[in-house]
């Protein structure tokens, strides 16, 4: 058996997921490990990581590189997403990477990042025959996926991750009305002029760290008291349903 790693370089994140695959095709998970290493903050005008931010996120991968040797890991592959796709330092930013860790960053398109989230939902669900969505919010970009069954029919990408928008509306522990107002106006204006797709798919699938938070919130509100009564979010591919009034209920 021979043990992987995978290591997911975010906007907001650093998180390694080691697994060992079994009879060629069950994905046993042994262990787990995240940084909020915020690569993303602080970036300049033109979307360019800050200094910072680099080498705060470097160290977080060197520390997951040596974890994951500890634990006899055979291959470790890593990735990157909107905050180094969208970088005009990109390249310096992955060549110091090589340097101190001796990790070959691969950096995802939106429709890779997406594409990749929905064959791990096919993989471990029934996704059925017929429409249904994901929705991938990191945090600086939404990756939206339309499918047919298991056929991935569009992808999109928009600016609507967690830590950008934080970020663009000075969100604090206590926002204001005003504040979360315009938040929910420029949220809505975005979605309504890229996605035109209401209706078209009655199911829902949903990863990333909001919507754990989300899920987590939920439990919460229902009296679930430390997830003892439920899957944990976070556990191997936990499912969980969250309907959308249970969210509009969180949200307000």
């Amino acid at each position: 058996m021979t043990r992987f790693a995978a290591i997911d370089v975010g906007t907001n994140s650093t998180k390694m997921t080691v697994a060992v695959l079994e009879d060629g095709e069950r994905v046993d998970t042994i262990a787990r490990q995240r940084y909020v290493s915020q690569l993303g903050r602080d970036h300049g005008h033109d979307g360019s990581l800050d200094l910072d931010a680099m080498e705060r996120t470097i160290g977080d991968l060197m520390k997951l590189v040596d974890l994951a040797r500890s634990l006899e890991v055979g291959e470790i592959r890593a990735v990157a997403t909107q905050a180094v796709r969208d970088a005009p330092n990109r390249e310096e930013f992955t060549r110091q990477v090589l340097e101190c860790t001796g990790l070959e960053l691969q950096v995802l398109d939106p429709y890779e990042e997406a594409a990749l989230g929905w064959r791990a939902i096919c993989h471990e669900h029934q996704v059925g025959s017929g429409s249904s969505m994901l929705l991938d919010i990191g945090g600086g970009s939404m990756e939206y996926l339309l499918a047919d069954g298991s056929r991935i029919e569009e992808v999109i990408s928009l600016p609507l991750g967690a830590l950008r928008l934080a970020h663009a509306f000075d969100l604090v522990d206590c926002v204001e009305t005003s504040r979360w107002d315009s938040l929910g106006e420029h949220v809505r204006s975005t979605l309504d002029s890229r996605l035109s797709v209401s209706g078209q798919a009655p199911y829902a699938w949903g990863v990333g760290g909001t919507l754990e938070s989300l899920v987590t919130l939920d439990r919460l509100g229902i009296g679930l008291a430390d997830g003892l009564d439920a899957v944990p979010p976070g556990d191997d591919w936990a499912f969980t349903g969250l309907a959308v009034e249970r969210v509009k209920s969180i949200a307000n």
